[in-house]
């Protein structure tokens, strides 16, 4: 494994070691850049592991001669593959400890320096480009230097410390959709609970009435009307969605202290219900609980292109597309219980631009992941971690790319640079007519 060393500059410097951020650095590495990748954790994978977010969302494209296509490839299959390859691979739930050893070796075996424990608390910009970027740890701070900078914070955190402008929230009144805390429940019939919810979970089903129950009553505070429950790679484990946190601002570790604990409630709320009420949780034990809020928005850059509601809906193709998705217009109520689904046409998707990675006026700043250039609708579809992986190893590519070429983000050949993603393993292709 390579580490940070004091005094080094680097080709590519990437700030956030989640799936975006690692997808970044092996892409640029692999072309023969010298890459360093800074994550706040003591261990990479972001939000599908310091957040439980589990499992991945759809990253396949049926079409109606009943054949499909994996959208996601590259990076984010070889990824998935090697979890398969471990046993730790249930459907599309994924064993999130088992990630954490996956993105490590990945990033070893493709020559990757890290440091981690640091957060990204500066930066030295002016005229669109950044020179440095400064980096604090307990009882430390360094500044950096690299030649192209990639943003994978989740939170565009570098591309607001360099003077970038950003985007926060739905315009009428710029709430976020709300975080939530995630947790695991061992010891569960998974079965006789299977059974129960096939009838319990339909609309206005005993589901909903038990939590109106719950809520009615003061056993419940959190502001959700439905049970948001995943399978895992435990056969008598199952995986809870569910505390949805309000008003949590994750830029603010003063808002991020008090949704951690309200949600600590919540799982203690949910967890008496549960053992009370529905059938398979009897003898059902807390097994764990994230060590992160799961962050679903915070801020996104403004980008030389930014992607709408139009886009998704309309499954808009682009010249310079750089990923694919189909996952749905996805939003949960920022200010109370409801989520808003809108879905993409059955058998197309739509497609990422480069543009839409590139904030405006930057010379040198790539943004990968969640916070790309959207609306706040927009942003709902795209955030999903398959799709941002493939955000992530395009914005790798991108950096060799610029600085192989000497090019800015926006003189980039995106012919090129989609011609590169191809040759790594990506899929662009898109859907035939009339299949």
């Amino acid at each position: 494994m390579k580490y940070y060393e004091d005094g080094r500059s680097y080709d590519v410097v990437v700030a956030g070691g989640g799936l975006s951020g690692v997808a970044a650095a092996v892409a640029a590495s692999r072309l023969g850049m010298d890459v360093l990748l800074v994550e706040q954790m003591q261990f990479l994978g972001g939000m599908a592991t310091s957040g439980l977010v589990n499992p991945w969302m759809n990253f396949h494209v049926k079409y109606s001669d009943g054949t499909s296509e994996q959208m996601s490839a590259g990076i984010f299959k070889e990824i998935d593959d090697r979890l398969a390859s471990l046993d730790a691979l249930n459907g599309r739930a994924f064993h999130p400890h088992v990630l954490k050893m996956i993105l490590n070796s990945l990033v070893r075996e493709n020559n990757v320096s890290i440091l981690c424990a640091v957060i990204a608390s500066d930066a030295r910009a002016s005229s669109g480009r950044v020179e440095a970027v400064e980096l604090t740890g307990k009882s430390w701070k360094r500044w950096v230097e690299g030649r192209v900078f990639i943003d994978a914070t989740g939170d565009a955190d570098l591309a607001a410390l360099g003077g970038f402008e950003t985007e926060y929230g739905r315009d009428e009144d710029g709430a976020v959709q709300p975080s939530t805390l995630n947790f695991r429940v061992a010891r569960v019939d998974v079965e006789k609970f299977r059974k129960w919810r096939e009838t319990a979970v339909e609309p206005g089903g005993l589901a909903a009435s038990l939590l109106r129950k719950y809520h009615d009553e003061g056993r419940l505070h959190c502001a959700r009307d439905n049970l948001l429950i995943f399978p895992t790679t435990w056969d008598d484990v199952l995986h809870f969605n569910q505390t949805r946190l309000l008003g949590v601002d994750p830029r603010d570790p003063a808002s991020l202290t008090r949704g951690y604990s309200d949600a600590l409630t919540y799982v203690a709320e949910y967890l008496e219900l549960l053992r009370r009420e529905v059938p398979g949780f009897e003898n059902a034990h807390l097994q764990e609980i994230a060590p992160c809020i799961g962050v679903r928005e915070s801020r996104r850059i403004v980008a030389e292109y930014m992607l709408t509601e139009d886009d998704i809906l309309g499954a808009a193709k682009f010249d310079d597309g750089i990923t694919r998705g189909n996952y749905s217009i996805d939003i949960h109520n920022p200010t109370g219980a409801g989520t808003v689904i809108k879905r993409v046409p059955a058998g197309d998707n739509y497609e990422i631009p480069f543009r839409s990675l590139i904030p405006c006026g930057s010379d040198n700043l790539l943004v990968a992941g969640r916070p790309v250039g959207a609306t706040h609708v927009a942003h709902s579809a795209l955030r999903i971690m398959p799709i941002c992986a493939g955000i992530g190893q395009a914005a790798g590519t991108a950096a060799a790319l610029m600085l192989e070429h000497s090019s800015t983000p926006r003189g980039l050949d995106v012919s090129l640079l989609r011609q590169t993603l191809v040759a790594a393993g990506q899929n662009l292709n898109r859907p035939p007519a009339g299949r």
